[in-house]
């Protein structure tokens, strides 16, 4: 999961003024029209003790409850935690204040933590340089910083440092950043002091006039790092617009830097298609699994045979088969020799289960041609451990599931391509819903709250890197949670890096956890490479998200390769030193 850009509290705090702000009249956190009564003060007393905290913190940052729940729970949840008064309020923390309000800082309950281990880290002494100072102050009077880049000064690292220390110091540093920010427009942010130090040379007034308004059309702010793919998307301007035309005409979109990088490989290596091509391009592209940008390759090489679209077509009608542009060799390799009937698994037939990868057709293992491999290897090890689970009616299985996931009243990731309850399980195959019912056993378990919230805790306390492990098979027929370390520890990546998958693993899981409250990005992120469902279609790996909400809770969403998504429910996470919390009855008898 990349790293996300702040929530709306701090995106609309970079507007304020260089003073602290006024304190304003707070609309009462209290009085939230349907706000659970479970998240409000218990006692007059502690609503009082809440309200002092938020004056000490409008005074320091600028932080004044905006009166919805989210921003209620989020400090409900600090304060007890943790004294925050005395917290935010230590010699050291308080003076960072000025320097932090200088450059549009104001304060989230998430950051509270981060402020404390402020002093001890880099940001601290380099919000009290001068140089740095006034460089960062002169690019937020101008309207020139990132939005992002108070919250990312508490973060840097060393190394970082150094080179922001050097830019600021520089006689030009501003100029550089003014640069770029007239040509496409762009905002600083600290991280990219390196890339604006290696100066390349720069567009022209006609390439930037090109690029800014192609950046603005993607939804991408400009990074000085992407200065290689943009150089050969301005080589090639005509093949640019031919190739963002032929995509935005279908459903498939670039967006984001992924799709920076499939548009820059494209105007390299590719022709637009033209004529009977474009149609097949057309015809294709409505089959897709999903569309996205980085499916354009592939999807060129089938339109580009003219025998590609009967092909798909009879794999259809056959095998049910979904069109998969990873798939595009294999379905171009069996022109030649026809569609040989394989030996498929009688619990595979019997649920119509689809064709996978239609180059297994004519393998020595046809069985992976129609189920993945994993969910094999699981199928058959299930039939040994417990067959009496595995012949159970699919419909059976269904109804376990409906009677067990029930309707969240809040979804939490608007706008996400995929429906997450459990009113259409039809896409689900066999291997998923047993996968489902048994994460629902594993959920209920203390000892894997309890290590839920471990990890949920290490993903907060680094946010340079992203956790995760293995969901196993025992040799019960049970589930398993397996935390692994960052196969990346020491590296600036934000990516789920995981190491070799070991042979009874039947799905990843990793966590969303950048924030206290990280309910905005629950649920599997989908779209571009880089996404988890990406990353599950192109692996055929299926996978499990564990997200940090409020008041030490977690939500929990199971997504299989083929890109179905069910929210398995919220469910408490005992923080470090809690009790764990009573486990539930099996849900597979």
């Amino acid at each position: 999961m990349p790293r996300r850009i702040a929530p709306a509290l701090l995106l609309a705090a970079l507007a304020a003024c260089a003073a602290a702000p006024a304190p304003r009249n707070p609309v009462d956190p209290f009085a939230v029209e349907g706000a659970d009564l479970a998240l409000r003060p218990s006692s007059d007393a502690e609503r009082e003790s809440i309200r002092k905290d938020a004056a000490g913190l409008t005074a320091l940052y600028g932080y004044a409850p905006d009166g919805s729940l989210r921003d209620l729970v989020q400090l409900k949840d600090l304060l007890d935690r943790a004294n925050l008064h005395r917290r935010i309020t230590n010699p050291p923390v308080t003076d960072l204040a000025p320097a932090l309000r200088r450059i549009g800082y104001r304060f989230r309950p998430g950051d509270a933590e981060e402020l404390a281990r402020a002093p001890e880290r880099p940001a601290a002494s380099l919000l009290r340089d001068p140089v740095v100072l006034g460089f960062l102050g002169s690019l937020h009077d101008e309207n020139l910083l990132h939005e992002q880049a108070p919250r990312d000064l508490l973060a840097l690292r060393p190394d970082v440092t150094r080179e922001l220390v050097r830019l600021a110091a520089e006689p030009d540093g501003a100029a550089l950043v003014r640069a770029e920010a007239t040509a496409f427009p762009y905002r600083f942010r600290p991280r990219d002091a390196r890339d604006l130090l290696a100066r390349p040379p720069p567009f022209t007034a006609e390439e930037a006039a090109f690029l800014g308004p192609l950046l603005r059309s993607l939804g991408i702010d400009y990074r000085p790092s992407w200065r290689p793919e943009l150089a050969a998307i301005a080589a090639r301007p005509e093949a640019a617009r031919a190739f963002f035309h032929l995509a935005s005409e279908r459903s498939v979109a670039f967006s984001g830097a992924g799709g920076l990088r499939v548009l820059a490989r494209l105007v390299r290596d590719h022709a637009p298609p033209e004529g009977e091509a474009l149609d097949r391009f057309h015809s294709l592209s409505k089959r897709l699994v999903w569309p996205d940008a980085a499916d354009l390759p592939g999807l060129l090489d089938l339109a580009a045979d003219p025998r590609a679209l009967p092909l798909v077509g009879e794999l259809e009608r056959r095998f049910s088969y979904r069109l998969d542009t990873a798939d595009a060799g294999d379905i171009l390799s069996l022109a030649d020799g026809g569609f040989p009937e394989p030996v498929r698994p009688e619990w595979a037939v019997r649920d119509r289960v689809p064709l996978e990868r239609p180059g297994l057709l004519r393998s020595g293992r046809p069985a992976e041609a129609f189920v993945p491999p994993g969910d094999l290897w699981f199928m058959e090890r299930m039939l040994t451990l417990r067959p009496d689970v595995v012949t159970t009616p699919k419909e059976t299985l269904e109804r376990r599931v409906r009677a067990l996931v029930r309707p969240l009243p809040v979804r939490y990731r608007t706008g996400a391509p995929y429906v997450e309850d459990a009113s259409d399980l039809s896409g689900f195959t066999r291997p998923d819903l047993l996968k489902i019912l048994l994460l629902l056993d594993e959920l209920s378990r203390p000892e894997t709250a309890a290590l839920v919230a471990r990890g949920l805790a290490e993903d907060l306390d680094d946010p340079e890197r992203e956790r995760g492990g293995f969901v196993r098979l025992g040799p019960g027929g049970q589930l398993v949670l397996d935390l692994q370390p960052p196969a990346n520890a020491g590296l600036r990546d934000d990516r789920l890096l995981l190491p070799p998958a070991p042979a009874d693993a039947v799905a990843e899981f990793h966590f969303h956890a950048t924030d206290e409250d990280d309910s905005d990005y629950a649920g599997p992120s989908a779209g571009g490479p880089g996404s988890d469902l990406f990353r599950a279609a192109r692996r055929r790996v299926d996978g499990l998200v564990l997200t940090s909400l409020p008041g030490g809770r977690f939500d929990a969403d199971f997504y299989t390769s083929s890109g179905f998504v069910i929210d398995l429910g919220i469910r408490s996470a005992p923080r470090r030193g809690a009790p764990p919390i009573p486990t539930a009855d099996p849900v597979l008898r």
